[in-house]
């Protein structure tokens, strides 16, 4: 019965296995192939010889300027070529645009960013606002629509005339390709809560290889 070495489990015959050559050999170098850099002419080639891809395969299709390298998470294929995206980038940089007075539950700054699968996305708020009229209990929160975790950037008690600072960052991970919704709501539950110009601001970063 072929063993198995212990790293990654890859077979090999022992002294006691019936000679078998021809089928031990195919059993090692299947195996192989599945470890090693695929090269195919194309995504359709690579389908058609991969049809059931494990977990972590790495595969290139096409040459020269075209050549686009792939890695086989989260039950698809994503391109992992170097220069395909930034390493770091920020997608989305958005600011509140005119100063405004807050009272019930409102959304200060809100947009949309395309996201790709299996990359890492880091997405940050911060708020600077002063506390109007009265004491209020001030919320600020971040959130996004589904799979973005809401963090809060402030919940407390203010008194008139306070300065209101908070900042969030989070990380998040897309399990598919899709435009995200992010956005910074805030409230306050007596006065106003104002902020002024670029006093809001949503981040979101690819740091998928920082």
């Amino acid at each position: 019965m072929p063993a198995t070495e212990p790293i990654q489990a890859g077979p090999y015959p022992v002294p006691s296995d019936a000679p078998d050559g021809p089928n031990q050999m195919s059993a090692i170098v299947a195996w192989t192939a599945g470890r090693l850099n695929m090269r195919f002419a194309s995504t359709t080639t690579r389908d058609a010889a991969i049809p059931t891809p494990t977990e972590g395969m790495v595969a290139y299709t096409g040459t020269g300027a075209a050549l686009t390298e792939w890695l086989y998470k989260n039950a698809a294929w994503q391109d992992t070529t170097f220069n395909a995206r930034p390493v770091t980038g920020v997608n989305m940089a958005l600011a509140l645009a005119t100063q405004t007075d807050y009272t019930g539950l409102a959304i200060v700054v809100q947009g949309t960013v395309s996201v790709v699968a299996g990359r890492k996305y880091e997405v940050s708020a911060w708020l600077n606002g002063l506390q109007q009229t009265s004491t209020g209990t001030v919320t600020a929160q971040l959130s996004g629509t589904a799979g973005v975790p809401t963090t809060k950037l402030v919940a407390g008690s203010y008194t008139a005339a306070a300065t209101v600072i908070g900042s969030t960052t989070a990380l998040y991970e897309p399990t598919v390709s899709t435009t995200m919704t992010f956005q910074l709501t805030a409230s306050t539950s007596a006065g106003s809560l104002r902020i002024a110009t670029r006093a809001a601001q949503i981040w979101v970063t690819d740091v998928t290889n920082s």
